[in-house]
């Protein structure tokens, strides 16, 4: 489901900032089956058996950037991944015309795998507890 809150956030982003977020919303709304957007340390954050992803402007490339949260974990056979935190890694847009929906589709379904896993885990390790 939309976010209001990520509406008005994008509204007020210049039109090709806003462009090129909206394309990058949209893969993921259609590329994620019952994802949930919201606003989460000021920008368009989405999850699904947890963090997932989410949108940016990173003022140091001054380009928009779709930030995977376990992108450390991920294959990277485009090599369109970078870098500066330990965990997260980042697909970096120009313009809306720099998106290519199939290898989006292709990080963010290691991203799923990877939140299923851990929920898979976390649920194995609490059963042998009990």
């Amino acid at each position: 489901m939309r976010s209001p809150a990520v509406d008005n956030l994008l509204f007020d982003w210049p039109e090709e900032r806003r462009l090129t977020a909206e394309v990058l919303r949209e893969i993921i709304f259609a590329q994620v089956k019952g994802v949930q957007e919201q606003m989460k340390w000021g920008c368009p954050f989405y999850s699904k058996d947890g963090m997932l992803c989410y949108i940016n402007f990173d003022r140091k490339l001054k380009k928009v950037v779709l930030a995977l949260v376990e992108g450390f974990l991920m294959e990277d056979k485009y090599h369109q991944l970078i870098g500066d935190t330990q965990n997260i890694k980042k697909l970096v847009f120009e313009s809306p015309d720099t998106i290519n929906e199939r290898q989006i589709a292709y990080y963010l379904k290691q991203g799923m795998q990877i939140n299923q896993a851990k929920t898979r885990n976390f649920v194995s390790i609490h059963k042998k507890r009990r």
